[in-house]
């Protein structure tokens, strides 16, 4: 099968082993959209996964079981699914009692991924969607599930809410919020010179952090009433310099926000509550993945994909990728 691993030399297209041998909790999963985010880009520049390389990348990801273990229902067999990517350790006290795993792997970092034609995966890790939802609503179920960990980080919609960051993590935090109900929202880009003007002090009750330097830090903190709370989303790889001097004094709350639930994340996505289309490119096949890579550098305003499956061919605007995306074992 085709995946895209990365190297000792970094990033390349290769011809891989299928896997074949699935463990009793496991499902092989045919893939049919993928879609890019930092987390991958990071693996793809050796900042996260193996030292050594040799990882196929991807998480973010819609599908269809074609295989199962011998401990898998066979009604599994032919389902539409997305994946949540935590994969549990299976050992630790928690995973014992069926609570959030202590350290799980994650999907396309510690265990391979889903830029290949087919993944292998825990079957409790699926999301079992419609089969007619679109393929890249299916692998956006990902990224709409850790956007929703911040509707639990203890804010309510009557309070007045600054988003802060940039791109379409920043817009996705601001439509779901506006989803449910929080109408006294605010965006702004302290990166954009363009943007509007910086917020006043001391006049929000939370902020939502989508991705911001020392300077963008200073700006949230800024804004927030004394006791504000500080949603940070992002999972950024490098430290984040957060002022004490300005922190403290406000006694302001930091809460860091991972995943909400994925069952929820699938049926936002399904029922169109979301308007999600505006933050999705065109689809590109796997083979593109250089040029693919390389415009994710150059910003992120909208959300990139890659385009595996055969029967992708029957969505027009996704016609030409399939013809270079049909899966082979």
């Amino acid at each position: 099968m085709r995946a895209l691993v990365r190297g000792a030399a970094g990033v390349k297209l290769a011809r891989v082993a299928t896997p074949r041998r699935l463990a009793g909790d496991e499902v092989l999963v045919r893939v049919l959209m993928a879609g890019l985010c930092r987390t991958d880009c990071y693996v793809a520049e050796g900042q996260l996964g193996p030292s050594a390389g040799g990882r196929i990348l991807g998480h973010e990801i819609a599908g269809t079981v074609v295989d199962r273990g011998a401990g898998v229902p066979s009604q599994l067999l032919g389902a539409r699914v997305s994946v949540d990517p935590r994969i549990r350790c299976g050992a630790c006290s928690a995973c014992g009692v069926g609570s959030p795993c202590v350290s799980p792997g994650f999907l396309g970092v510690d265990v391979d991924g889903g830029f290949a034609d087919y993944v292998r995966v825990p079957a409790a890790s699926l999301v079992r969607v419609p089969d007619e939802l679109d393929a890249r609503a299916v692998a956006y179920i990902e990224p709409v599930a850790a956007t929703l960990a911040i509707v639990s980080a203890g804010i309510r919609p009557e309070e007045r809410g600054l988003v802060v960051g940039r791109g379409r993590i920043a817009a996705l935090a601001a439509a779901l919020l506006r989803s449910r109900g929080f109408s006294k929202l605010r965006s702004y880009d302290p990166s954009d010179p363009a943007s509007s003007e910086r917020p006043a002090a001391g006049t929000f009750d939370f902020a939502i952090e989508n991705g911001v330097d020392r300077a963008g830090m200073t700006a949230l903190m800024d804004a927030l009433r004394p006791g504000g709370r500080i949603v940070v989303k992002s999972r950024r790889i490098e430290p984040l310099v957060i002022d004490l001097l300005a922190l403290v004094p406000k006694e302001l709350h930091l809460v860091a926000a991972y995943y909400g639930s994925f069952s929820e994340a699938a049926s936002l996505v399904a029922t169109g509550a979301l308007d999600l289309h505006p933050l999705w490119a065109k689809p590109r096949s796997l083979e593109d993945y250089a040029a693919v890579f390389e415009e994710s550098r150059r910003g992120e305003g909208r959300k990139l994909f890659f385009a595996l499956g055969k029967d992708l061919a029957a969505v027009p605007e996704l016609r030409e990728c399939a013809a270079s995306s049909a899966p082979s074992r």
